[in-house]
């Protein structure tokens, strides 16, 4: 008997399944960003979320400028954040700060001075940080939704 098509037919199915989770494991990733942003925002944002190594990797590509980024499960507590494109310079420059082992307040205070030296460019007008967080707050993978949080503006 030829097993050949009852191989390819495991494959596939193992492949499927393996495509569903990854995608079952990006929507999770995707309601927990969002979960700061307005709800008129949330269709066209840009995701970003935590791969293995603590880095950033794009879920979702976005049209409408704001990226959203999802909660990095390598810190203690939970905070998603969303913010303007106009913002983006200086948040991917905290990134690298924290991946040089910089803590937040140090990023925040280290970028101040690039922006007074020049070296850093920041928006010229004003714009909004959306933060979801909290110490015992968790994203429930049931509801799709973050529980026991606080949502806060910043402009």
């Amino acid at each position: 008997m030829n097993r050949l098509p009852l191989l390819l037919c495991c494959a596939a199915i193992v492949f499927t399944n393996g495509a569903c989770a990854q995608s079952a494991a990006d929507t999770h990733l995707v309601n927990q960003a969002l979960s700061a942003a307005p709800d008129e925002l949330k269709e066209g944002a840009r995701i970003l979320a935590y791969d293995d190594q603590g880095m950033y990797r794009l879920v979702r590509d976005g049209d409408n400028g704001l990226t959203c980024v999802a909660d990095n499960p390598g810190q203690e507590g939970f905070e998603t954040v969303c913010y303007h494109s106009e913002l983006e310079t200086y948040m991917a420059r905290g990134r690298e700060m924290r991946a040089e082992g910089m803590s937040g307040m140090e990023t925040v205070t280290a970028r101040g001075e690039e922006i007074e030296a020049g070296t850093l460019t920041f928006t010229e007008g004003p714009s909004t940080l959306y933060i979801r967080y909290g110490d015992e707050a968790y994203y429930d993978e049931e509801s799709g939704e973050v529980m026991a949080s606080r949502l806060s503006y910043v402009i």
